[in-house]
Protein backbone atom coordinates (compact mmCIF):
# COMPACT_ATOMS: atom_id res chain seq x y z
CA UNK A 1 0.00 0.00 0.00
CA UNK A 2 1.64 3.31 -1.18
CA UNK A 3 1.94 6.23 2.22
CA UNK A 4 4.04 8.90 2.37
CA UNK A 5 6.74 7.04 4.22
CA UNK A 6 6.93 4.59 1.68
CA UNK A 7 7.43 6.96 -0.79
CA UNK A 8 9.66 9.07 0.78
CA UNK A 9 12.09 5.95 1.30
CA UNK A 10 11.82 5.63 -2.28
CA UNK A 11 12.39 9.48 -3.06
CA UNK A 12 16.14 9.53 -1.70
CA UNK A 13 16.73 6.90 -4.54
CA UNK A 14 15.31 9.31 -7.03
CA UNK A 15 16.77 12.08 -5.76
CA UNK A 16 20.35 10.45 -5.06
CA UNK A 17 20.59 7.33 -6.51
CA UNK A 18 24.23 6.68 -5.46
CA UNK A 19 22.26 6.56 -1.85
CA UNK A 20 22.71 2.83 -1.47
CA UNK A 21 26.36 2.54 -1.90
CA UNK A 22 26.35 4.73 1.27
CA UNK A 23 24.46 2.53 3.12
CA UNK A 24 26.51 -0.23 2.15
CA UNK A 25 29.27 1.82 3.61
CA UNK A 26 28.13 2.38 6.55
CA UNK A 27 27.15 -1.01 7.08
CA UNK A 28 30.35 -2.06 6.53
CA UNK A 29 29.39 -4.53 3.77
CA UNK A 30 31.84 -4.89 0.82
CA UNK A 31 30.51 -3.00 -2.14
CA UNK A 32 32.49 -1.31 -5.03
CA UNK A 33 31.55 2.31 -5.66
CA UNK A 34 29.68 3.01 -8.63
CA UNK A 35 30.99 4.49 -11.74
CA UNK A 36 27.14 5.40 -12.56
CA UNK A 37 23.96 4.92 -11.61
CA UNK A 38 20.62 4.89 -13.49
CA UNK A 39 17.23 4.80 -12.32
CA UNK A 40 15.32 2.40 -14.49
CA UNK A 41 11.68 1.73 -15.76
CA UNK A 42 9.62 0.57 -12.42
CA UNK A 43 6.97 -1.30 -14.95
CA UNK A 44 7.45 -5.30 -14.99
CA UNK A 45 4.68 -5.49 -16.67
CA UNK A 46 4.56 -8.81 -18.76
CA UNK A 47 2.54 -9.53 -22.19
CA UNK A 48 0.14 -11.49 -19.68
CA UNK A 49 -2.57 -9.08 -17.87
CA UNK A 50 -0.46 -9.41 -14.62
CA UNK A 51 0.57 -6.05 -13.81
CA UNK A 52 3.99 -6.08 -11.88
CA UNK A 53 6.04 -2.90 -10.83
CA UNK A 54 8.70 -2.31 -7.90
CA UNK A 55 9.20 0.46 -6.24
CA UNK A 56 12.51 1.39 -7.46
CA UNK A 57 14.96 0.27 -10.08
CA UNK A 58 18.77 1.05 -10.07
CA UNK A 59 21.10 0.15 -13.22
CA UNK A 60 24.50 0.34 -11.40
CA UNK A 61 27.92 0.23 -12.90
CA UNK A 62 30.87 -0.34 -10.78
CA UNK A 63 34.52 -0.76 -12.38
CA UNK A 64 33.52 -4.39 -12.33
CA UNK A 65 30.22 -5.52 -13.49
CA UNK A 66 26.71 -3.41 -14.54
CA UNK A 67 23.71 -5.04 -12.61
CA UNK A 68 20.51 -4.30 -11.70
CA UNK A 69 19.20 -3.35 -7.79
CA UNK A 70 15.61 -3.35 -7.14
CA UNK A 71 14.78 -1.79 -3.74
CA UNK A 72 11.12 -3.18 -2.33
CA UNK A 73 10.13 -0.94 1.08
CA UNK A 74 7.81 -2.80 3.34
CA UNK A 75 6.48 -1.35 6.10
CA UNK A 76 4.90 -3.92 7.92
CA UNK A 77 4.89 -7.50 8.20
CA UNK A 78 2.54 -9.26 5.33
CA UNK A 79 0.53 -11.95 7.33
CA UNK A 80 -0.32 -14.18 4.45
CA UNK A 81 3.42 -14.99 3.78
CA UNK A 82 4.97 -17.45 5.60
CA UNK A 83 8.89 -17.32 6.52
CA UNK A 84 11.30 -19.55 5.18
Amino acid sequence: MISSSHEAMHGIFTHNPAAFAHAFHILDLPFPDPIAVQQVSVDLTETSPVERRADTVLRITTEHDTFLLVVEAQSRTDSTRVAA
